[in-house]
């Protein structure tokens, strides 16, 4: 494939990709505001704890056959972006389905327990309500792994997370208009994710009732294996929000969770070049093209970094104002410093943990998996007493650092691909020490976003020949676009 071609498949993908992006995080920043209008300040972070405790328990209810969905739709010996697979894709949806209500209706049952244990017997209504998110987003899982393991990125997008989105805000603008309850919030939430699916599934049916003869033992393992380490990852992703719920007041916690929705746009460009070269590493490791995988690897992780970076600086820059758009959350500015370090750090391995998935190594996946959730949750325990919600961050910062340093060493030690540089390790130090500075007042918030507005102009020249030659291709790309378009 040549450069001009790459460049032509990564703008189609990543650009419906950015679209959808805008999209979706807009769409939950607003829904953050209406939650944030129709509960008070309290009730809205029981409302996010009980959610993070539900996208939790999400992974039980999958099984993990979403992950095989990826691994071997993304294999079908068919021509990309063609949506093949039909009769396996059904089979994963009927078993994700029987799984997840299983799960779900054992939440329901186990709700009171669950609030008890976390010392706020009121979060049983959100816990139980909540609960039948379950099955309605382990199969919106199958269709978006689906339609992504065969290319079809932009359709993935679309109809998997832009559609939701939208419909789970309208439905909760509805609510704040006509009834501002919690049973309100229920059932705009619910019913906003259950029609999207519902409209996929009249577009690309599929049968889920052929569960015979379709998956292997082999098949079966590797669910099994990549459910256990989704759910640690899962858990490493919410256990800040449920550490916070358990040891904080819910008013800090309500704090944590916009700051770190806020901070979790650093993630964008680092998604979006993964949501295409995770079927493409799989298809250049089947042909053993291992330095198409390091170039393209290092590459995209450039990309990414450098929208982390920028969006980091803007963050620094307007971060009081940005958190005053959902209320009284200026407490938090220390927290979304933190939390993005983390995500800059993050977005420097790239897609590290990823590669262990689609290469084919998930014993090695589950054990870095837990080895981040074991930290986070033990510094999260010594952390939180001591700083509060900038206590949680610091948390995150330490273990997904920490972590993926370890993912970067497997990942050269298995195959030899290189997912780090002591070049990219330097810039990475220098900016998430300017934004804990920030974060602790050794710097002001806006001393801070200069000084990485500083750094990222010596990035930007040190890789001025890969941006170079990807600007000169993504214009031509584009102008035979323009061009086609027009004589059509």
């Amino acid at each position: 494939m040549s450069l001009d071609e790459k460049i032509g498949l990564y703008l189609k993908s990543s650009g419906t990709g950015l679209i959808s992006k805008v999209v979706t995080k807009l769409s939950a920043f607003a829904t953050v505001w209406l939650l944030n209008r129709i509960l008070l300040k309290g009730v809205y972070g029981d409302y996010e704890f009980a959610l993070a405790l539900t996208s939790m328990l999400l992974i039980l209810g999958s099984g993990g056959l979403q992950y095989v969905a990826m691994y071997r739709l993304s294999r079908v010996d068919a021509d990309p972006e063609t949506l093949a697979g039909h009769k396996l894709a059904g089979a994963l949806l009927g078993w994700s389905l029987i799984l997840s209500v299983v799960v779900a209706l054992g939440v329901g049952i186990l709700a009171p327990v669950l609030a008890s244990a976390s010392g706020k017997p009121e979060l049983a209504y959100w816990v139980s309500s909540l609960a039948f998110l379950i099955p309605i987003r382990v199969a919106t899982g199958i269709y978006r792994n689906w339609y992504r393991a065969r290319q079809l990125v932009a359709e993935s997008l679309l109809l998997g997370r832009m559609g939701p989105a939208i419909s789970r805000t309208v439905f909760l603008a509805g609510a704040w208009f006509f009834w501002q309850t919690p049973e309100g919030v229920v059932v705009a939430v619910l019913c906003g994710e259950l029609l999207p699916l519902l409209a996929w599934y009249a577009q690309s049916p599929l049968n889920p009732f052929h569960l015979k003869g379709i998956l292997s033992g082999w098949d079966i393992q590797y669910a099994v294996k990549l459910m256990f380490t989704r759910s640690l990852s899962k858990s490493m992703k919410r256990a800040d929000v449920i550490m916070m719920g358990a040891l904080a007041s819910s008013g800090a916690t309500a704090g944590y969770v916009v700051a770190s929705k806020l901070s979790m746009l650093l993630l964008v460009g680092h998604q979006l070049m993964n949501l295409i070269l995770t079927p493409r590493v799989g298809r250049f490791l089947e042909r053993e093209k291992l330095e198409t995988v390091q170039r393209e690897y290092h590459q995209s992780r450039i990309v990414g970094l450098s929208f982390a970076l920028l969006g980091a600086s803007l963050i620094s820059l307007g971060g009081p104002w940005l958190l005053a758009i959902f209320g009284d959350y200026s407490e938090a500015l220390p927290v979304i410093l933190i939390l993005s370090a983390t995500y800059i750090s993050q977005v420097s391995f790239g897609m590290c943990g990823g590669y262990l998935n689609i290469a084919g190594y998930a014993n090695w996946t589950l054990v870095t998996t837990a080895m981040v959730l074991l930290l986070n949750v033990g510094l999260n325990f010594f952390l939180i007493p001591i700083l509060g919600a900038s206590g949680a961050a610091l948390a995150m910062l330490i273990s997904v650092s920490t972590t993926n340093a370890f993912t970067a060493y497997l990942v050269l030690q298995f195959d030899g691909v290189e997912t780090y540089s002591f070049w990219i390790s330097g810039v990475v130090a220098l900016t998430t020490g300017l934004l804990i500075a920030g974060a602790f007042g050794l710097l002001s918030h806006v001393q801070a976003g200069f000084a990485l507005l500083v750094s990222i102009g010596v990035f930007f020249w040190s890789e001025r020949a890969f941006i170079q030659s990807t600007a000169r291709a993504s214009i031509k790309v584009l102008e035979r676009i323009v061009s086609k378009h027009s004589l059509s």
